[in-house]
C-alpha cells in the first residue's frame, strides 16, 4: 500500500510525506538529489527501472508525489508505455501547485497507465486523477489530507483514510 500526507506546519509551510509500496523484484532507487530546473532547483530520487520519480520538491515550495491508481476492473497498459515517473519531472519546473496543475493538463496521457498525482504548496493541496479515459482533478484546501492506494483494489484501503 502506498500512502501520501500533507500535513500544514504551524507559521507557514507544509510537510508531504509518503511511502512507497516496495516490490521485492525493484531495484532501490537512487537517494533523492538536487536537479535544476527552470527557474530554480529541485529535490527527488530517481527510480533506475524507468527513471522517473514518484516524489519531488521544488525550491520555489511546490511539493508532490505520485500514486499508482488501481481500479477495478483494471485498464490494459497501454502500447508503448511512458513511464507514470516522468509526469514529476516534466512539470516539476512551475511555480505553483495551480500552475504544476495547470501544466498536468496539457501533457499526452495517452501512453501513461493510471495514476493519481498530489500536488501541494502553501495555497492548497490537488490530487490529478488519469484512470485511462479521463484526467479529473480535485481541489482541497492547505489542511491534513492523506491519499492511500493498493495493489490489492484502492477501493478496499479507501475506509481507512477517517481512521486517518
Amino acid at each position: 500500500m502506498c500512502t501520501v500526507t500533507v500535513i500544514p506546519l504551524e507559521g507557514a509551510g507544509l510537510r508531504l510525506v509518503s511511502n512507497r509500496d516496495e516490490l521485492r523484484t525493484r531495484p532501490p532507487s537512487s537517494l533523492p538529489r538536487e536537479h535544476a530546473i527552470a527557474g530554480g532547483r529541485a529535490l527527488w530520487p530517481v527510480d533506475p527501472t524507468g527513471g522517473g520519480t514518484w516524489i519531488g520538491v521544488s525550491d520555489q515550495g511546490v511539493a508532490m508525489s505520485l500514486l499508482n491508481l488501481n481500479l477495478d476492473p483494471r485498464p490494459p497498459v497501454p502500447d508503448n508505455a511512458v513511464s507514470r515517473g516522468s509526469i514529476i519531472t516534466s512539470v516539476i519546473d512551475r511555480p505553483t501547485g495551480a500552475s504544476v496543475i495547470d501544466a498536468v493538463r496539457t501533457l499526452d496521457l495517452s501512453r501513461i497507465y493510471t495514476f493519481r498525482l498530489v500536488v501541494a504548496d502553501a495555497k492548497g493541496v490537488w490530487c490529478a486523477r488519469w484512470d485511462r479515459e479521463r484526467l479529473t482533478i480535485d481541489e482541497h484546501p492547505l489542511t491534513p489530507i492523506c491519499f492511500a492506494s493498493s495493489g490489492l483494489g484502492d477501493h478496499l484501503v479507501q475506509e481507512r483514510l477517517p481512521l486517518w
